[in-house]
C-alpha cells in the first residue's frame, strides 16, 4: 500500500492533526490511521514508504500503539517480517482507548484528590472552601468512574444500542426535581387533569401504575370552555399522551398561579408548559409540539423561513381572537369571543375560523411534498404535488358538505375521497344525487348508452397505455419534445378520458348519477364552453364554488373569471414549473391568455365575428386553447420531468 488516494491522504493527515490535540505524537496517529484503513496487515517497511517517515520512527510509534492495545503484531505465511494491523471494531477500539486514558489520566488524578482530602483532614492549614471544592471534584470522578466500570462490563454490541437511545434515556427517569418544575409523572391512563395544588419542594411525587412509570415531559394547557379548543384537544389527546404530554385546562388555579397570569390573561392563548420550566404560548407552542411528530415537520420548516414564524403568530392571533367561546367569569369587554358555545351556524366569526381550518389539510399536504422535494426525482415530485393539491381540495369540499348538514354512509364518503376525481361533494354524497346540470345540462338529458360508453372508455384507456408504454418508448431517437408530447397525450387519454370515464360509469351503475370529468371537449363551440363545461369539470366545480362565486359579488364577472384563470396558472406553476425547475411564469401566462380569449370572445367585436358559436367558435376555441399549450407544458417540463418519467416507467 505505497500509493494513497486523495481520500486516504485526507483522512490520515487529519487523524494526525487530531492526535496532536489529544496529546499523541502526529506520526503515531498517522500510522494508526493508515493501519485502520488498510485492508491487509502492513510491515514496518511498507508503512515507512507509504507515509514517508523514518524506519526508526515507525518502530517507536508501533511500540507505542501496541502499548495502547489498538495495534497488534501478526505473522504472514511466507514472510519473516513482522506485520501489524489495527483493531477493526470501532466501538471496541474506543473502549480500549478510554481504558488506557482512564489508567493514565483519571486514576492518577483520583488518587491525588484522595490524598489531598486525607492530608486536609489531618492538617489545619487548609481552608474549608478549598477542601469542599476538592471533595466535589473527587466525588465527580468517583461517580463517573463507577458508572464507566459498569458500562465497561457490557458486551461491545450493546454499546451502540445504548448510545442510540439518546433522549429516550431521559424517559427512564421517574421525576424531575426542583422548585418550579413539573414533577408528577404520567403513567398509562393517568387522569389528564392535574391536581390544583402541587408541592414545590425538592421531593418528587411519583404516580405509578405497576412498574410502567413514564415521566411527564410537559402539559398542554387549553381553554376548556371553548368548544373549538376542547375538540382539538380531544382529537390530539392520545397522540400527546404517547409522547409524554398531558392536557390541563387554563382555568385551573394552579396553572394561573404557575404562569403568574390573571384569569383573563391566561385565556388569551394556549400554553405548553415543559417539565424543565420553559413555557411556550400560541404559535410557538404549536411549533414546539410539531417537533414531536413526523407529520409536524412542515410546520417546523415553515417556522424557520424568514417570515414564516411571523405569519404563523399573526395567523394564530387572528384565529384565537375570533374563536367562538366565552371567558367564564370575565367581563364581556374582556372576552375575545361572542357566544357561550361554538356554533358555526350562529356565528359568522366562527364560520370564518372553520373555513380557515378547512384549508389546513391542503396546506399540510403541500408542505409535506415541498419538504421532501429534494429526496424525489422531478417526475415523482410532480405526481406528489398533484396528489397533495387534489386530495387537499377533496377533503376541503367534503368537509364543507359535512358542515352544511349533509350526512351519508362512510362508504360513500370514502368513495368520494379516494375513488372519484370530481369535486362536487354535495352532488356525489346525496343519497339520490343528480347530475350537475349547471355544468353539463346536455349530458343530463343524454340517454345512458352504457354498453357503448364502456367500450369507448376502455378503448381510450388502451390507446393511452399504447401511447405511453409503446409509442413514446419507441420514439427514443426522436426529439425530446416530440417524445414528451406523445407521452403527455397518452397520460391524459389514459387517465382523464379513459380511466376516469370508467369510474364515472361504475358509479352511475351503482346509482350515483355523476358525469365524466371530460365531456367531449372537441365538441366545444366557444372558448367559454371549452373551459366552463367540457374540460376537467372537477376543477371547474372547485373554481366556481371557491373562487368565482365569492368574487362575483365583489367585482365584475370578467374580473372574477380572470382571478379563476390566475389561480389555475399558479396551481400549474406548482405542478409543472416547480418540478421542472424552469419555465416559471409560462403556465400563468397561458391561463392569462385564455382569460383574455374569453374576454375577446364576449366582446362586441367577438360577437360580431361569431366567435362564441358555430364553426367559427369551434375553430377559435380549439385554436386558442391548443396552439399556446406549448407554453403550458414548456420545454423544461418535458425535458426534466416527462422524458425521465417515460424512461422510468417504460419497459426496459
Amino acid at each position: 500500500m505505497t500509493k494513497l488516494s486523495p481520500v486516504q491522504q485526507q483522512f490520515i493527515l487529519h487523524w494526525g492533526e487530531m492526535g496532536t490535540r489529544w496529546g499523541i505524537n502526529r506520526t503515531v496517529a498517522q500510522i494508526h490511521a493508515l493501519l485502520f484503513i488498510s485492508a491487509k496487515p502492513l510491515n514496518a517497511e511498507e508503512i515507512a514508504a507509504t507515509l514517508g517517515v523514518a524506519r526508526s520512527n515507525v518502530s517507536t510509534s508501533l511500540k507505542e500503539l501496541q502499548g495502547w492495545g489498538i495495534v497488534k503484531l501478526i505473522h504472514v505465511m511466507g514472510d519473516k517480517r513482522d506485520h501489524f494491523e489495527s483493531m477493526k471494531d470501532v466501538w471496541e477500539m474506543f473502549r480500549v482507548v478510554l481504558d488506557e486514558r482512564k489508567k493514565r489520566e483519571i486514576d492518577p488524578t483520583l488518587s491525588m484528590l484522595r490524598a489531598c482530602i486525607a492530608q486536609a483532614q489531618t492538617g489545619k492549614d487548609t481552608d474549608t472552601y478549598t477542601v469542599q471544592r476538592i471533595r466535589d471534584l473527587a466525588e465527580f470522578f468517583e461517580t463517573t468512574t463507577a458508572w464507566y466500570a459498569q458500562v465497561r462490563s457490557w458486551p461491545t454490541r450493546a454499546l451502540p444500542r445504548f448510545v442510540k437511545l439518546g433522549d429516550k434515556i431521559r424517559k427512564l427517569l421517574t421525576c424531575v426535581a426542583g422548585k418550579g418544575s413539573l414533577f408528577i409523572c404520567e403513567v398509562g391512563s393517568v387522569n389528564t387533569e392535574m391536581t390544583d395544588k402541587m408541592k414545590t419542594d425538592s421531593s418528587c411525587t411519583l404516580i405509578t401504575k405497576a412498574s410502567k412509570a413514564e415521566p411527564m415531559r410537559g402539559r398542554v394547557l387549553y381553554d376548556r370552555d371553548c368548544a373549538l379548543c376542547a375538540a382539538w384537544a380531544k382529537r390530539l389527546e392520545v397522540v400527546l399522551r404517547r409522547r409524554g404530554f398531558a392536557l390541563a385546562p387554563l382555568q385551573a388555579p394552579w396553572v394561573q398561579n404557575r404562569l403568574g397570569l390573571t384569569p383573563e390573561q391566561a385565556l388569551t392563548e394556549m400554553k405548553l408548559l415543559l417539565a424543565d420550566g420553559r413555557v411556550y404560548g400560541g404559535a410557538d407552542a404549536i411549533i414546539e409540539m410539531s417537533r414531536e411528530t413526523w407529520w409536524g415537520t412542515p410546520v417546523v420548516i415553515l417556522a424557520k423561513l424568514p417570515v414564516g414564524l411571523r405569519l404563523m403568530r399573526a395567523g394564530y392571533r387572528l384565529i384565537a381572537s375570533r374563536r367562538s367561546c366565552r371567558l367564564q367569569g370575565a367581563p364581556a369587554s374582556l372576552s375575545a369571543c361572542s357566544t357561550s358555545t361554538f356554533s358555526p351556524s350562529k356565528s359568522a366569526e366562527g364560520t370564518r375560523v372553520m373555513n380557515l381550518l378547512d384549508w389546513a389539510p391542503l396546506l399540510v399536504l403541500v408542505s409535506h411534498a415541498l419538504a421532501i422535494r429534494q429526496e424525489l426525482p422531478a417526475w415523482a415530485f410532480m405526481w406528489l404535488m398533484a396528489w397533495a393539491i387534489f386530495f387537499g381540495c377533496k377533503f376541503l369540499t367534503w368537509q364543507r358538505a359535512w358542515r352544511d348538514g349533509l350526512r351519508t354512509s362512510s362508504g360513500r364518503s370514502l368513495g368520494y375521497l379516494f375513488a372519484w376525481p370530481g369535486m362536487d361533494a354535495m352532488g356525489f354524497l346525496k343519497a339520490h344525487s343528480t347530475l350537475n346540470t349547471a355544468i353539463s345540462s346536455d349530458l343530463a338529458h343524454r340517454p345512458p348508452r352504457l354498453p357503448a360508453e364502456w367500450l369507448i372508455a376502455t378503448a381510450r384507456t388502451l390507446i393511452g397505455v399504447f401511447l405511453v408504454w409503446i409509442a413514446a418508448r419507441g420514439a427514443q431517437e426522436a426529439e425530446p419534445l416530440v417524445r414528451g408530447w406523445i407521452g403527455m397525450v397518452g397520460i391524459v387519454m389514459c387517465l382523464h378520458f379513459g380511466f376516469f370515464h370508467i369510474l364515472a360509469l361504475a358509479w352511475r351503475k351503482a346509482g350515483v348519477n355523476v358525469m365524466p370529468v371530460m365531456d367531449r371537449p372537441l365538441c366545444s363551440t366557444s372558448l367559454a364552453d371549452f373551459w366552463g363545461r367540457r374540460w376537467n369539470s372537477a376543477f371547474n366545480t372547485l373554481a366556481r364554488d371557491l373562487i368565482f362565486r365569492p368574487l362575483k359579488h365583489r367585482m365584475r364577472a370578467s374580473s372574477a373569471i380572470f382571478a379563476v384563470f390566475l389561480v389555475s396558472g399558479l396551481i400549474h406553476e406548482g405542478v409543472i414549473s416547480l418540478p421542472a425547475g424552469g419555465g416559471y411564469g409560462l403556465p400563468t401566462a397561458y391561463f392569462g391568455l385564455q382569460a383574455a380569449g374569453i374576454a375577446i370572445e364576449r366582446s362586441k367585436w367577438g360577437r360580431g365575428l361569431g366567435l362564441g358559436h358555430g364553426p367559427r367558435g369551434w375553430c377559435y376555441a380549439l385554436g386558442f386553447a391548443a396552439l399556446p399549450a406549448i407554453a403550458l407544458f414548456h420545454l423544461p417540463f418535458v425535458r426534466n420531468v416527462i422524458v425521465p418519467m417515460l424512461d422510468a416507467i417504460g419497459p426496459k
